[in-house]
């Protein structure tokens, strides 16, 4: 997603400083794309703690693991992770497709980032970046939800032809689901869970 590109662009340079909080509010279809892009702007937490709610009638999507994934849960979500001394929250729930599948905000010491409209037929969305100084809004070029797809298909062939790509790799994928089973252990118990802990 080239919004969530030029996010981690304007990280690494620092562009608001020491990051203090962020937020990440998404559609629970996207769930688990999200906790990919949480991993990519922010790396691995140190520790999560949630809390699920199950709505009546419907089961989890995660084939033969339901207890342990949440690839599309069918709950209502709210997990906090700590990175260090920053924490980020994220919020999962079944709504209407008309709303938004994405939004992100992230606080830090000298500004703000916050990424709008991100939804079906353009998931890029929109950016502002607002610091004392100055405010920057950025309308990337419009990237449909299944054009990411095609996308991130192909960037995985080129790293696998020996690309220098940010694309996933599977190994992306297995510690994206040690946090998934770590954010379901953490409601169960009712505990700071650290993924990858007591997971096997």
């Amino acid at each position: 997603i080239d919004t969530v590109r030029e996010i981690r662009k304007r990280l690494n340079t620092g562009a608001v400083g020491e990051v203090k909080t962020a937020s990440f509010r998404v559609h629970a279809y996207c769930h688990h794309h999200a906790l990919d892009l949480i991993r990519f702007l922010f790396g691995e937490p140190d520790e999560v703690f949630a809390a699920l709610t199950e709505i009546a009638g419907e089961r989890n999507y995660a084939w033969d693991h339901a207890h342990e994934l949440l690839y599309i849960p069918s709950y209502n979500e709210t997990t906090v992770m700590r990175f260090g001394k920053m924490l980020l929250t994220l919020s999962a729930t079944h709504r209407s497709f008309h709303y938004p599948l994405l939004e992100i905000d992230i606080a830090g010491t000298t500004g703000t980032i916050q990424a709008r409209h991100m939804n079906f037929d353009s998931i890029n969305g929109t950016l502002e970046i607002r610091r004392e100084d100055e405010n920057e809004r950025i309308v990337p070029e419009p990237l449909t939800l299944d054009g990411t797809f095609h996308r991130s298909v192909a960037g995985w062939v080129e790293k696998l032809q020996g690309a220098a790509t940010d694309s996933a790799t599977g190994e992306d994928g297995q510690r994206t689901m040690l946090l998934e089973a770590a954010i379901s252990r953490s409601h169960r118990e009712r505990a700071w869970v650290a993924p990858g802990v007591g997971i096997g």
